[in-house]
């Protein structure tokens, strides 16, 4: 069953009645942390194949000089594509966890 992921306060008021009309229970900071986590993997092991794949077209020293741009923009193609695709990250996908506006109970595709 999803859970929501918003970013307001748990037990603020303004939030119950989205709450209870989506019968969904908020996600806890556990499950927050965890999808972070595993989204950080994920883009982690993007950079890594990234960087190899530079080394094999531009060679190692190349990919080491630049090793601070390549995984910068290794990590702006992972959270783009990951925007892009307008569903959950792999994190969120994980968890489970569905991010909605506070003020509408209607899920944020653009996120981030």
């Amino acid at each position: 069953r999803p859970r929501v992921f918003t970013a307001m306060a748990p037990g603020c008021s303004s939030l119950d009645p989205i709450l209870s009309a989506l019968a969904l229970p908020p996600a806890t900071t556990a499950e927050g942390l965890r999808a972070a986590q595993k989204d950080e993997f994920h883009g982690n092991e993007f950079s890594l194949l990234v960087s190899h794949a530079l080394g094999a077209l531009a060679g190692p020293q190349w990919v080491q000089k630049h090793r601070e741009e390549v995984r910068a923009a290794a990590r702006l193609a992972y959270g783009g594509l990951s925007t892009a695709r307008l569903a959950q990250t792999p994190g969120e996908e994980y968890c489970d966890i569905t991010c909605v506006d506070a003020a509408t109970g209607q899920p944020l595709p653009l996120r981030r």
